[in-house]
């Protein structure tokens, strides 16, 4: 025993320090014995060490899937696993998408290698199984499990189960905005200032922020937009704590954050034009450019004895000018850092963002974005041409807000929390459920002129559509609503506030005849949605006297409630069902921050999860709630010419409402410049005539969007 103690120092040491006492002949047997206990010990410590360190950890497809599919127990999740992890089933676009995402990945830490050198941001000693599994702890989100499972207790929800290849783009970019975050090492102000370019950290950034005193429902729809197009260009998304969204949302990137607190120092961005170069400096930048390519291009074609360009172009190039081109470019639009891309309105990019060369400016030149929006772009992506292919094929059911929001844009817990309360208090036991919303633009004098116009549309929309049973006064509403009322209504409505510049959303014009032809699987799908209550409650087997219906309002005000309480809770439902109705808030006039965004979201929620939904035309709040639900929306129609009283919409998508222009404005790409982007890209049409502004703004009228392809939802859980 004393030999093999003799063989290590540390039990040298232990036996040194216990033989120090008096009665050394004893100790020395025991500190030899602790000596060599204490020697196994440390060995078994370090091979654990090395195990933790060294032992691969989980496989990049099925940590995929685990993004992917959410509500998949343990088994379920080992069997959609069990496939090669090397997508070769994928669509060659979305095998490109995660390669180029891992490309850009390799070179953040290649990069954060050399910062690690230098002492810059420091070094963690965690595994990284060890820092995930403390993001978890540090970052927990009920709903990353919980909301997709809820969706399917419903009949909407059982139609439609995510795409995996969505999820493991999701995990390869989660995997590089994470290794992005680790080379800013918590100062994301102090590496702007910096003015480190993509070269040193190895990374490019967007900063996606909203516009001053913007509602829930424009941010979330621009936040996605911002998501969808980081993924797209392999940019780091970060979100300003100013936008209330970190405070609303759960960490979406697993191991990171797109928190950032900006602190007023970096935004607004057009009030801190020392730091971001306008979308001029940017539109130079790619004249420079494409004159100098020109320039490259005359110089190797007469270095070979060719030339693509007549003897009149080259002469009118000449050395001076070549000279100039060159200098410019380097000096100007080449040697931009950080710029915008929007600028005389910050809800939407300039025109020619969509442009495939600005866009390759954006990519090769700039290391920082900045986006100030309001509305829904996304759709305007598909008209970019390397990004359609792509687009195409991660979402050919063109449901990107539905997909977007249920595995990016997950509620946090406190929000969370309420909407498990309202789902089990409210709507979990009821057998159809309606959800309804309502939307006064101008606050309370809309209000005052129109929500008796509102309220009688909405009643009307629910009997004509058998959404709700009849009553015994419900029977004779139709009869006193009168032309007179709706021609007052109507005059109403059009006629917006002279103390607002802006337009009231609300208020549209039946201006636009335009035919859209219904793909024939859009027809089949709607058609199941009017008849879908009748079969359902066939197949349950319900008497109608135990039929339970809710009806789950939201709006600033009451005064639906009031008088939907008049028609079904105060007189006898004629075949004896139960209907209930709910409304969890009325304010009586919006406001902003965080925790007015939390209880907005809950109510969102609570309308996604309805069966019906009723909203009101150009309304954000209903589109993200139709989003979520993957449903297509009713819009109230208060129209003098319509008495129907509501109107079925087009699509599961939202609106990009009031684009700048439906053009491509791309003066470098002649066969693109100035052409319809509805002729180019045939799924993309004008939003339903009712979500017509009444007066345009910026020149711009009714909208587009994206027509859901209900033929290719995927109806399947992968897992099963």
């Amino acid at each position: 025993m004393k030999d093999m103690a003799d063989y290590s120092g540390f039990s040298f040491v232990v036996r040194k320090w216990i033989s120090g006492f008096s009665c050394k002949k004893p100790l020395d047997l025991l500190s030899t014995v602790l000596a060599g206990y204490m020697s196994i010990i440390l060995t078994t410590i370090a091979f654990a060490l090395v195990v933790a360190i060294y032992w691969p950890s989980i496989s990049g497809y099925q940590a995929a899937a685990a993004v992917a599919f959410p509500h998949a127990n343990k088994q379920q999740l080992k069997a959609a696993t069990s496939s090669s992890p090397s997508h070769q089933e994928f669509p060659p676009e979305v095998v490109d998408l995660i390669a180029n995402i891992r490309l850009a990945r390799k070179k953040a830490e290649a990069a954060g290698s050399n910062l690690k050198k230098m002492g810059d941001p420091p070094m963690s000693f965690l595994s990284e199984e060890e820092e995930i599994a403390s993001w978890h702890r540090d970052n927990p989100c009920m709903s990353r499990d919980e909301l997709w499972p809820l969706y399917n207790q419903h009949r909407h929800g059982q139609e439609l189960q995510p795409h995996p290849y969505l999820g493991a783009v999701l995990e390869e970019y989660s995997k590089l905005h994470r290794a992005c975050m680790k080379n800013v090492g918590g100062d994301v102000i102090g590496l702007f200032k910096s003015r480190k370019n993509s070269s040193t950290t190895g990374c490019k950034f967007v900063m996606g922020d909203n516009e001053v005193a913007t509602g829930l429902g424009n941010k979330v729809l621009s936040a996605v937009a911002a998501v969808m197009y980081s993924i797209l260009t392999q940019r780091v998304l970060l979100i300003p704590v100013t936008t209330s969204i970190p405070g609303v949302m759960c960490e979406p990137f697993v191991g990171s954050s797109w928190k950032v607190a900006t602190d007023g120092i970096l935004t607004p961005a057009k009030f801190h034009t020392q730091f971001w170069s306008s979308v001029q400096d940017v539109y130079k930048g790619v004249q420079d450019a494409h004159t100098l390519a020109a320039v490259i291009s005359i110089n190797t074609s007469a270095s070979d004895g060719s030339s693509d360009m007549s003897m009149g172009s080259q002469q009118n190039l000449s050395s001076a000018a070549k000279e100039d081109a060159a200098e410019s470019a380097m000096s100007s639009g080449w040697n931009i850092y950080a710029a915008r891309v929007n600028e005389d309105w910050d809800c939407q990019p300039e025109k020619r963002f969509f442009c495939e060369s600005v866009q390759e400016f954006y990519r090769t030149q700039v290391t920082w974005m900045y986006f100030s929006e309001c509305l829904y772009y996304l759709p305007k992506l598909f008209a970019v041409p390397t990004f359609r292919p792509t687009l195409e094929a991660l979402f050919p059911d063109r449901m990107v807000l539905t997909h977007l929001l249920r595995l990016v844009m997950l509620p946090s817990d406190p929000v969370w929390l309420r909407v498990r309360q309202v789902h089990n208090v409210h709507l979990k036991h009821i057998d159809h459920r309606v959800g309804i919303q309502t939307r006064y633009f101008h606050g309370k004098q809309d209000w005052e002129s129109l929500h008796e116009a509102t309220a009688q549309a909405v009643a009307i929309c629910l009997l004509d559509n058998h959404l709700l049973p009849n009553t015994s006064l419900s029977n004779t509403l139709n009869e006193e609503i009168t032309e007179e009322d709706r021609a007052e209504a109507w005059k109403l409505a059009a006629s917006p506030p002279d103390s607002h510049d802006s337009f009231s959303s609300h208020q549209i014009a039946a201006s636009r005849g335009d035919d859209i032809a219904d793909e024939s699987n859009d027809t089949v799908f709607q058609d199941r949605e009017v008849e879908g209550i009748k079969s359902e409650l066939a197949q349950k087997k319900i008497p109608l006297s135990e039929m339970t219906y809710s009806v789950f309002i939201t709006s600033l005000y009451n005064s639906l409630k009031d008088h939907l309480t008049k028609i079904y809770v105060r007189n006898p439902v004629a075949t004896g069902e139960t209907v209930a109705l709910i409304q969890l808030t009325h304010e009586d006039k919006q406001q902003f921050g965080v925790e007015v965004d939390r209880q907005a979201l809950t109510e969102v929620l609570g309308l996604s999860l309805s069966d019906d939904l009723i909203t009101t035309p150009q309304s954000t709040f209903g589109a993200i709630a139709a989003g979520y639900g993957a449903l297509v929306p009713w819009f109230i129609d208060i129209r003098q010419e319509t008495p129907a009283g509501c109107v079925k919409g087009l699509t599961v998508d939202a609106c990009f409402q009031i684009p700048s222009d439906k053009h491509f404005r791309c003066p470098g790409e002649p066969a693109l410049d100035g052409k319809l982007i509805a002729d180019e890209v045939h799924y993309i049409r004008d939003c339903h005539e009712i979500e017509t502004p009444f007066v345009p703004v910026h020149g711009a009228s009714l909208g587009f969007q994206l027509i859901t392809n209900f033929s290719r939802i995927n109806t399947r859980s992968p897992y099963e």
